[in-house]
């Protein structure tokens, strides 16, 4: 499924090194909107402003996400969110 993703844009993370650890891996972009706390189980805490959800299963998410979408897509059409 296309996604839409410009390349230019997976390296938006940041790594904070004093953060960041053998078990765990602290991330953030610049813009301070988004924070991301990974740990070497595969479970992320995703941080949004003050908000955060808990993961375990990054994969799932990103998946029923890019399903929302194209759902989201076909219901308001390609210019979707405009």
């Amino acid at each position: 499924m296309e996604v839409g993703i410009e390349l230019d844009k997976l390296d938006m993370w940041k790594v904070k090194e004093e953060e960041t650890h053998e078990a765990w891996l602290e991330l953030y972009e610049p813009d301070g909107e988004y924070k991301a706390s990974v740990r070497f189980d595969g479970c992320v805490h995703f941080h949004i402003g003050e908000d955060y959800i808990h993961i375990c299963d990054l994969d799932g998410i990103i998946l029923r996400l890019q399903a929302l979408k194209a759902e989201a897509l076909k219901h308001f059409g390609k210019d979707w969110p405009d």
